[in-house]
């Protein structure tokens, strides 16, 4: 249940500033639901929203560049059941290396890194009864940092991410 909470935690990171897309799958997701949450953010945005000055929170946006949120709820836009493994398959096509693949209660995830022995990207989705998620790292991650992140007050996270979705 750790990996979930250190995952879904991505998920409250990456939610909140305009730019553009990176990978093909990011482009795709964008061009096949118009109408989905999407949100792109640079690293002074995420330090501003590490309100309790973690040191690990901050040792991890360290290294990111750049980073895009897509969230696609699934009523009223027609995704397909097989839309998660079709992403997957283009995520790998695109020559990224799969870190890790769940599926359990709260749906499936899939980590992806590009790169060798220092991955300089990272796509992480998400497919559960609701919606279809997709994260797009550009940068480098710490997964041991990532890892202990779980520690992390959520809830506070989580008010500054609603506050911030409610301005746009």
């Amino acid at each position: 249940m750790r990996i979930f909470k250190s995952l879904s935690l991505l998920l409250f990171l990456f939610v909140s500033y305009s730019g553009q897309a990176q990978t093909t799958i990011t482009r795709q997701l964008l061009k096949e639901y118009p109408n989905c949450s999407k949100s792109f953010f640079y690293p002074s945005v995420l330090r501003a929203m590490n309100v309790e000055r973690n040191p690990d929170l901050d040792q991890l946006i360290r290294s990111i560049e750049e980073a895009a949120y897509i969230q696609v709820l699934k009523e009223g836009a027609n995704v397909l059941n097989t839309r998660f493994s079709e992403m997957q398959t283009q995520i790998l096509k695109d020559g990224f290396t799969e870190m890790m693949s769940m599926q359990g209660p709260d749906g499936k995830f899939g980590l992806f890194a590009h790169g060798t022995e220092h991955p300089d990207e990272f796509v992480f989705i998400k497919e559960d009864a609701e919606r279809l998620i997709l994260i797009d790292i550009q940068g480098e991650l710490d997964m041991a940092l990532l890892m202990k992140l779980d520690q992390l007050d959520l809830g506070v996270l989580q008010g500054v991410f609603d506050k911030g979705l409610s301005d746009e």
